[in-house]
């Protein structure tokens, strides 16, 4: 049985994920619950748009189950506790399926008798005294077909060995009082179930995937009746803790026929392991008529090739102007290094500011990292301004520009003359003053220039201004 999308619930008699096992040949259900559990909608009702059920939906229903041992004719008698009761009742074969899928594939029902009214009304089953499979509501109706009954009674329904089925029960009258179901029509299948269980498959870890050993069996297991001790596992590292998982226990459920088996810490040397399954008195491993697992048994695999899990780099880092940033993760499981640099090689040196990344490989694929890189002035910016300059055209002191080892942003540069009147404005470091107002030279003398800039000192953002005197010679 799997899973079924959305919010978990655990599962009652009245959810197909809860149904009952059939373990012997006649159930009395002195007492039937109202409602439909916890999964509402498992059956496509015959009064939905495009229902594919020959019922309606669910009402004070319970869910049966079992697994075929033998091929034949399945068959089974309703008789209620009122014989005023009206039954409705459909058969799914979930070998390959899901809980799930019964609303949406129309394939998975086998039998379905909604007959009722009149002599309808009572007793009901696959007792063979019609020669239908697809019965809907109402009575004498000829000949039947999903939406309209003839009879209360469908044929034998023919099975396989092997196949794993599921018996909704479901009273249209809403009556709590009950009935009883006797199977005993079908005692040659061997569904009353007193084989034991089989470990069927065992999928063991590969190369490149080390997820867990999954185990089918061929049938249901109560899931109560597993735990990690039944598992033990030897081979290269450990010691190991074996950890049990299921589609169903996930939700909730008491049983499933597969379950998986992970361990801590996980798979990740090379060579040969086993896995033992192990019987104890904690943990029998029990089918759903508690049987007990007859085959535990020592499965070996062998690993030489791992995932590689992403490469560690450096968090974001901060590097200071000038310094250097030296990567290396060398390994002996990667097979290439692909950097965002163009580098190849195991590592790299970092100096400038970006985002570096790495991709690496191996037989199993490639996963990726990636790390930012910001510089920062680790020290103390000096701006040098100086002191005259002689705008003569001979190339040399012709422009007032201020000089900094440090990148300046947000810059300004003012000239004034004694009076305060300026006479000269820039915000380009390379854009200087040459001495001229507009176009017009100015006089020989002393003018003050006022500089405004942000830097970036010892990592912290710093708004500075700074203002002097320059002497204009000609």
């Amino acid at each position: 049985m799997g899973v079924i999308h959305g919010v978990a619930q655990v599962p009652t008699i009245q959810d197909c994920l809860g149904a009952i096992p059939i373990c012997t040949e006649v159930y009395e259900e002195d007492f039937v619950p109202m409602g439909s559990g916890n999964y509402p909608r498992e059956i496509n009702a015959v009064n939905n748009s495009g229902g594919i059920s020959c019922m309606d939906e669910e009402v004070s229903s319970i869910w049966y189950t079992f697994t075929v041992n033998r091929s034949g004719d399945f068959g089974f008698l309703l008789t209620p506790n009122d014989p005023n009761d009206d039954y409705d009742w459909a058969l799914f074969n979930i070998t390959d399926a899901d809980c799930e899928d019964i609303f949406s594939n129309p394939q998975l029902q086998v039998s379905c008798n909604a007959a009722g009214g009149g002599s309808c009304n009572g007793l009901t089953g696959a007792t063979n005294a019609s020669s239908y499979a697809n019965q809907g509501g109402g009575c004498d109706f000829f000949p039947p077909d999903q939406f309209s009954g003839f009879s209360p009674f469908n044929q034998f329904v023919p099975v396989q060995a092997g196949n794993t089925y599921v018996l909704l029960v479901s009273n249209w009258t809403e009556s709590i009082n009950g009935y009883t179901i006797d199977f005993g029509a079908s005692d040659d299948l061997g569904i009353f179930d007193n084989a034991p269980p089989l470990i069927q498959a065992v999928q063991t870890p590969e190369d490149c995937d080390t997820s867990g050993v999954v185990f089918e069996f061929s049938e249901n297991i109560q899931l109560s009746t597993v735990s990690a001790s039944n598992f033990v596992l030897t081979g290269p590292g450990g010691p190991y803790t074996a950890r049990v998982d299921s589609r169903v226990l996930q939700l909730g459920g008491s049983y499933d026929d597969q379950i998986e088996v992970r361990f801590d810490p996980p798979i990740q040397q090379p060579g040969t392991y086993e896995v033992e399954v192990i019987l104890n008195n904690a943990a029998e491993i029990l089918d759903l008529c508690d049987n007990q697992l007859d085959n535990p048994n020592t499965y070996s695999f062998e690993i030489n090739n791992f995932p590689l899990t992403a490469p560690t780099l450096p968090a974001d880092t901060i590097l200071c102007v000038g310094e250097a940033l030296d990567i290396n993760i060398s390994n002996p499981e990667i097979d290439a290094y692909s950097w965002s640099t163009g580098d190849n090689s195991p590592g790299i040196s970092v100096e400038e500011q970006g985002v570096y990344g790495v991709t690496i490989t191996n037989t199993c694929g490639s996963v990726s990292s990636s790390f930012d890189v910001d510089l920062v002035n680790c020290g103390t910016c000096t701006v040098f301004v100086p002191s005259g300059i002689t705008p003569n055209g001979d190339g040399l002191n012709d422009v007032l520009v201020p000089h900094s080892d440090c990148l300046l942003q947000d810059y300004s540069m003012k000239i004034f003359d004694r009076w305060g009147n300026m006479l000269f404005t820039s915000t380009e470091l390379s854009l200087g003053w040459n001495g001229k107002r507009d176009d017009q030279s100015m006089d020989s003398g002393v003018y003050t220039y006022v500089i405004s800039y942000q830097v970036q000192e010892q990592g912290t953002v710093l708004n500075k201004v700074i203002s002097g005197d320059v002497t204009l010679l000609k």
